[in-house]
């Protein structure tokens, strides 16, 4: 062998191993990210499941920070690494759930095959939301300060207007004004959640399945109402 090759061949070698290294140290380092950013969602979502559990139990204002961090298993310091206050976790909360909520709605209205099937699957699915994971029970524990949530951050807007749009776009609420449209939104978001809650509260044995009929009935035979006045009216002019 020359030696030019075995410089070339010595070379080589010793790019191959560190290329070895580097690529060992990368995988290294790509394991250690990769285990903190999973130890970082899992110390989160345990302070998160710690403060959802003293929420429905204790509600908001009753919880310190101290009970959550007691809950949680985790160091004070842990907590703050995270969040500032447990009202940064009751917006979190409050947001998911509203989240779950439109999410659903919008996919029980889209999937009906008349008016019928838009009103009572959309209050079903409405209350399945809330009943999921203690939603009910933490809006139960904390009326004023979810009001004050959705109403303060707007939240509640994001439901009203896919409701609005899907019933201006759907085939089975027509003639409507926009007007109309908007009341009628309002009216069925705000009876819907009180209906719920008022019939948990005072252990009505009405099951969801009656709750809903009653509901699709209330709001199509108020359509029904407003349409046919509206054609009187336009047959009098």
């Amino acid at each position: 062998m020359t030696l030019v090759s075995t410089f070339i061949k010595n070379r080589l070698s010793f790019f191959e191993k560190n290329d070895q290294n580097s690529f060992s140290l990368w995988l290294n380092k790509s394991n250690r990210l990769g285990k903190l950013q999973e130890n970082k969602k899992r110390n989160e979502t345990t302070i998160i499941n710690a403060a959802f559990e003293l929420f429905v139990n204790k509600g908001l204002d009753s919880t310190t920070i101290s009970d959550i961090v007691k809950g949680s298993k985790l160091a004070r310091g842990t907590f703050y690494n995270y969040f500032q206050s447990k009202e940064e976790i009751w917006d979190l909360i409050v947001k998911k759930l509203v989240e779950n909520v439109n999410a659903r709605l919008i996919e029980e209205r889209k999937n009906a095959n008349d008016i019928y099937e838009f009103t009572y699957n959309a209050f079903l699915g409405y209350a399945h939301v809330l009943q999921e994971n203690k939603y009910l029970d933490l809006l139960i524990r904390n009326q004023a300060n979810f009001r004050k949530s959705v109403f303060s951050a707007g939240l509640l807007n994001s439901i009203y207007a896919y409701l609005e749009k899907d019933i201006a776009n759907s085939p089975y609420y027509n003639g409507l004004t926009m007007s109309q449209i908007q009341l009628i939104s309002y009216s069925m978001i705000g009876s819907a959640i009180e209906l719920i809650i008022q019939a948990h509260l005072n252990q009505q044995t009405t099951s969801m399945e009656e709750l809903g009929k009653y509901f699709a009935d209330l709001f199509i035979g108020g359509y029904e109402r407003i349409i046919s006045k509206s054609r009187r009216e336009s047959q009098i002019k």
